[in-house]
């Protein structure tokens, strides 16, 4: 009994990507071994990251702050200042401000959670989006700020057999 291909369905299947963006710009510069980024130990001292979704972003599965602390603390707190658009559109359109905690251990690579700092629903192939940590006066943050680390879904179309 030979199958109908025609009759097959088409169904819709994801695969997960990760992709990684080095800081951009900080106000001081710093290393912890053989890693270099932003380094946020002062009142109001700020390091930038500048991101890109590429073409086959489907929606969006994790975004992470990646940082080196200086000091163990429960816990340190960071200021996120995200901007996002596509080009075109004002860079305003898009952003959230929140101070964001983690519990560190001094020298041991760190993720900080910032999908809550971005409008998921919303974000889309091609889209920019800056990404701001900082120390908020008065705070404990020390931390050299190595990125950022977008985990996404990629649609993936085939045949069911």
């Amino acid at each position: 009994m030979a199958g109908n291909r025609s009759a097959r369905h088409t169904r819709r299947l994801q695969a997960t990507k990760d992709v990684f963006f080095d800081l951009t710009s900080a106000d001081v510069g710093g290393n912890v071994g053989a890693f270099g980024g932003g380094d946020i130990d002062d009142d109001d001292e700020d390091a930038w990251v500048d991101c890109f979704l590429p073409w086959d972003f489907d929606d969006l599965v994790e975004a992470k702050v990646v940082m080196i602390p200086n000091i163990t603390a429960t816990p340190m707190t960071l200021r996120i200042i995200t901007n996002y658009a596509s080009a075109g559109v004002g860079y305003t359109d898009g952003g959230e401000t929140l101070d964001k905690s983690v519990n560190t251990v001094a020298n041991r690579i760190t993720e900080l959670d910032i999908a809550d700092c971005l409008d998921t629903k919303s974000l889309a192939p091609h889209d920019y989006i800056g990404v701001r940590v900082g120390r908020i006066g008065g705070q404990n943050t020390d931390a050299l700020i190595l990125g950022v680390r977008i985990r996404y879904n990629v649609p993936i179309t085939s045949h069911a057999p």
